[in-house]
C-alpha cells in the first residue's frame, strides 16, 4: 500500500501511509484509538475507496471497488464479531456464496466432504453438519480461517482476534496462525496488546494520526518505543500526576466476595483521590 490517503467531509482519516508485507510474513499493526488502523485495513479490503494511493498485489496493481473485489483477489479480513450465519453448518458458512451443485441442487455429500478436507488441511477436527451456532467463539474463528483459505486467500487480516477468547483458545488460535504462515499466507494482524504482538509478528507498523508512525523489527525493538511513537512522547512522560494531597476516607471495601464471581476484594477511596 502505497501512499495512501483517506478524507472523510472535514476529517483527513489517513496522510500518505505506506504498508507492506511478504508471503509468510506476520506484521502487526498498532496504533491509539482513532489513529486509522481500521480505516486502512477497510481500504484493503474493499469497504472503502482511498482518496489518493495505490494499492500493489504480487507486483501488479489492483483496485477493489467492494469486498468481493478483495475476496476474488486472495485478501480477506476475520473481524472481531463473528460473521458466520449462526443457523447455517460449518460446510454451508465455509462456502457460502459457491455451493457445490448437481443437476441445479447443491450438492450435500460434495459439499461436506470439501469442507473436511479444507479443515484437515489447517489441523481442525469438526463435524461439518453441525450448525455453527453450537460451536465456541475460537470455534468460529477457524470456520472463518477455512472460509479465507477455500476462497484461495493469500493475505489475512485479523482484527483484535483474541478479544473474546479463552487463554487456551488463543493458544489454538496463534499456532494456527504459524501454520498458516508456514504455507505462505501474509497475515495482519491488529491489536492493542504489546506482548500479544511480539509473540506473533516479524515487524511491526505504528500508526498515529492517520499517519506513519514508525516501522519496527520486533525482534530489535523495545516495546517502550513501540509506545512512544504512538503516543508521540516516551513512556514516562505519558501520565500526569497530580500533586493534591489525599483527604479522608470515603469509601472502603474489606474482604468482599460474591460467590463464582470475585473474592476478597480490599480497597480504599479517599476525598480528592481517583
Amino acid at each position: 500500500m502505497e501512499l495512501i490517503s483517506k478524507e472523510f467531509p472535514g476529517i483527513h482519516a489517513l496522510t500518505d501511509v505506506n504498508f507492506a508485507l511478504d508471503r509468510g510474513e506476520a506484521a502487526a499493526l498498532v496504533g491509539e484509538n482513532g489513529a486509522g488502523k481500521s480505516t486502512l485495513m477497510k481500504i484493503l479490503c474493499g469497504l472503502y475507496q482511498p482518496t489518493k494511493g495505490r494499492i500493489y498485489l504480487d507486483g501488479n496493481e489492483i483496485y477493489f471497488h467492494n469486498p468481493n473485489d478483495a475476496k476474488r483477489a486472495g485478501v480477506l479480513m476475520i473481524h472481531q464479531e463473528i460473521s458466520l450465519v449462526q443457523d447455517f453448518t460449518v460446510a454451508e458458512n465455509i462456502f457460502l456464496g459457491s455451493l457445490p451443485r448437481k443437476r441445479g441442487l447443491v450438492d450435500w455429500k460434495k459439499l461436506n466432504e470439501e469442507a473436511r478436507e479444507q479443515m484437515e488441511k489447517l489441523g481442525y477436527d469438526l463435524d461439518p453438519t453441525v450448525p455453527v451456532r453450537h460451536l465456541s467463539i475460537a470455534r468460529q474463528q477457524m470456520i472463518e480461517i477455512c472460509r479465507g483459505i477455500a476462497l484461495g486467500a493469500k493475505i489475512l487480516a485479523f482484527d483484535e482476534p483474541i478479544s473474546s477468547l479463552t487463554e487456551k483458545e488463543v493458544e489454538i488460535l496463534f499456532a494456527n496462525i504459524s501454520r498458516l504462515r508456514r504455507e505462505g499466507l501474509g497475515i495482519i494482524y491488529i491489536s492493542h496488546k504489546m506482548e500479544e504482538i511480539k509473540q506473533i509478528s516479524d515487524k511491526i507498523y505504528v500508526l498515529r494520526d492517520g499517519k506513519n508512525s514508525g516501522e519496527f523489527i520486533t525482534t530489535r525493538t523495545e516495546m517502550s518505543q513501540i509506545i512512544s511513537a504512538m503516543i508521540g512522547r516516551t513512556i514516562e512522560n505519558y501520565y500526569y500526576r497530580s500533586e493534591r494531597k489525599q483527604g479522608e476516607t470515603v469509601l472502603e471495601v474489606v474482604q468482599l466476595s460474591q460467590a463464582d464471581t470475585f473474592r476478597d476484594i480490599t480497597f480504599q477511596v479517599r476525598a480528592e483521590e481517583s
